[in-house]
């Protein structure tokens, strides 16, 4: 009996997973953009929090913590651009399709003209790469930092280029 309820429970487990896993490489519409990395989204009958994957941008002011440079600048960006649209979030195949706050991870493309947001936030000095994970388009999205960061774009007039990729 205990076999049976621990194949059941494994069974069901998966099956949580797995409708995760469907959640990613859907389209979906923006809703509200939080900050310059995080927005909510409106997938079939649910909202969802999406955090863009491989990208960190200034911290807005929150509990008692002033806003970084350039923060509410990123967020009216991610903002001008998303707010209203349609999107299609894909997973990173390297990474799981949550954090550890429960957003989604995507890589984010707009549906009407295939812009690739996440590239865009960091192409346009919005924000910098996420260096603590080692995702599969991570060293495309560093030499887009790099160019952005030695043109001085956006946050990079407040803050040092990064010389190498394993700069943290």
């Amino acid at each position: 009996m205990k076999f049976i309820t621990a194949v059941l429970g494994s069974a069901l487990l998966f099956t949580a997973i797995s409708s995760y896993a469907t959640e990613i490489g859907v389209r979906a519409s923006v809703l509200k953009v939080i900050d310059g990395d995080t927005f909510i989204v409106r997938i079939n009958d649910r909202n969802e929090r999406v955090r863009l994957a491989s990208v960190d941008a200034p911290e807005i002011r929150r509990n008692n913590r002033s806003s970084q440079p350039h923060a509410e600048v990123s967020r009216q960006y991610l903002k001008n651009i998303l707010l209203g649209q349609d999107v299609t979030l894909m997973e990173d195949p390297i990474q799981g399709p949550r954090d550890d706050f429960n957003r989604l991870l995507a890589y984010v493309y707009l549906v009407d003209n295939g812009v690739f947001i996440n590239a865009d936030m960091i192409r346009q000095g919005h924000a910098k790469v996420y260096r603590n994970a080692n995702l599969t388009k991570r060293p495309y999205l560093e030499s887009l930092e790099l160019q952005a960061c030695q043109s001085g774009l956006g946050m990079w007039k407040f803050q040092q280029c990064f010389v190498t990729g394993s700069d943290k």
